[in-house]
């Protein structure tokens, strides 16, 4: 278990490097967007005890800092001639997770907003709730934001994470349903697994999909009242 949270604790730097790969870059250059990404995510705690991995870092905040640092390794590189691996090492990671740092007060913002308007769902009458709260995951499901820190911060729990978790659900059926045509079985058994964000890129292509999402989300709602499902603010994040 351990080994699984110290893994999950540097998904910033994974996220970097696999950015990387997608712009053909050297390993070095992946190396350099990466550490960047782990620096800006705010996942990297500076205490007076030295370093401390804090949590996974604001998603939105280390795409941010990983398109800074690809822009800048793509105006960089060639340019400094036989200095390149010994001064852009330094330079790509310090600036571009130095402007993380600054920004990330402020980006912060929008899931702090968001986890208000799920809070203020809560002291809604039982049924008006549900419908919103697995509406509004079932919209998020599938976006670079992290439910399960929304969730923990507003320790959401009971009925309001059940119907997180259906919303959830909800989500990952919409995305299997509409995947089974079209994509081959390894693609449809990670969706089954819940690993419904790598559908994150299909999602803001093809907007449209929203309207099944907040279908489904609605009778998810539904769902999750009559029955009375109850769930964990750890839950709500994961279905």
């Amino acid at each position: 278990f351990q080994i699984v949270i110290a893994i999950q604790s540097l998904m910033a730097f994974i996220i970097g490097v696999l950015a990387a790969h997608q712009f053909k870059f050297s390993g070095p250059s992946a190396v350099m967007i990466g550490s960047s990404a782990m620096i800006g995510s705010g996942a990297v705690q500076f205490t007076s005890k030295g370093l401390a991995l804090k949590g996974i870092g604001d998603i939105i905040n280390i795409i941010i800092v990983v398109m800074i640092a690809c822009v800048l390794v793509l105006l960089l590189s060639g340019k400094l001639g036989s200095l390149e691996m010994i001064i852009l090492p330094v330079v790509i990671p310090v600036v571009s997770g130095f402007i993380g740092l600054m920004i990330l007060p402020f980006v912060s913002h929008i899931t702090k907003a968001l986890g208000a308007m799920i809070h203020s769902f809560t002291e809604l009458n039982p049924l008006l709730m549900s419908i919103l709260i697995a509406m509004t995951y079932a919209l998020l499901m599938v976006t670079p934001i992290s439910l399960v820190a929304i969730a923990t911060a507003i320790s959401l729990s009971g009925l309001g994470s059940g119907a997180a978790n259906l919303g959830i659900v909800a989500a990952c059926v919409t995305f299997i349903w509409g995947s089974l045509p079209v994509n081959k079985a390894g693609v449809n058994i990670v969706l089954i697994i819940g690993a419904a964000k790598m559908m994150i890129p299909v999602y803001f292509k093809h907007l449209i999909i929203a309207v099944p999402l907040a279908l489904n989300g609605l009778v998810a709602g539904l769902v999750a009242y009559f029955i009375g499902i109850q769930g964990t603010p750890m839950s709500a994040g994961f279905g």
